[in-house]
């Protein structure tokens, strides 16, 4: 007698039928809410070419990113790149870093400086040029470089100040008008 015929038809039921008998598939859930209380990067604003876009909006992305060197990031755009401003105050030098949008690279540029404003608390707006910074551990030269250096008399001792640079050019976008209080300010700072 042949049996195949029936042990395949009997094992042809016994898988439908354990098919049949698998739980659901539970649903997705939805990510946890953003944490309101993280630090967010300070938003340059200002009217660009590229628009400037304030980290904490509803579109706003679920995470932060630690300035490198310490400073003050200033957000360029919506998440295109980051400038990092960083004072000694003891020298009255104030250090510009480009980064990506994430704070983590550097990102050159070609120029040899960076026409600013400053204007310390309580003090009369400064024009300065944030001159570019050759580095020969990482390549990077003067007109090839993310970063960018100044001292500053009137900055020598201060605990903020407020910068302004009225055009940037970064990866092929165009920020008009940056302005940023940088450091501890006691007082709300008017545009330099």
């Amino acid at each position: 007698m042949n049996y195949l015929p029936a042990v395949s038809a009997l094992l042809i039921a016994l898988m439908t039928l354990m098919s049949a008998c698998r739980p659901a598939a539970e649903p997705a859930q939805a990510p946890p809410p953003a944490d309101l209380a993280a630090p967010e990067p300070v938003e340059a604003p200002g009217q660009a070419a590229a628009p400037l876009q304030a980290e904490d909006s509803a579109e706003a992305h679920e995470h932060t990113h630690a300035a490198p060197h310490g400073g003050t990031l200033i957000a360029l755009g919506e998440h295109e790149a980051n400038l990092e401003a960083v004072l000694s105050p003891a020298e009255g030098k104030v250090d510009l870093y480009v980064l990506d949008g994430h704070a983590e690279n550097p990102v050159r540029l070609t120029n040899p400086g960076l026409p600013a404003q400053v204007k310390p608390e309580g003090g009369a707006p400064v024009a300065i040029l944030l001159e570019a910074v050759a580095n020969p551990l990482t390549g990077e030269t003067v007109g090839d470089t993310s970063a960018f250096s100044a001292v500053i008399p009137e900055l020598k001792g201060a605990s903020g100040f407020a910068l302004s640079i009225p055009n940037l050019g970064v990866r092929g976008e165009i920020y008009e008008v940056i302005e940023v209080a940088i450091g501890v300010l006691t007082a709300p700072q008017a545009s330099p």
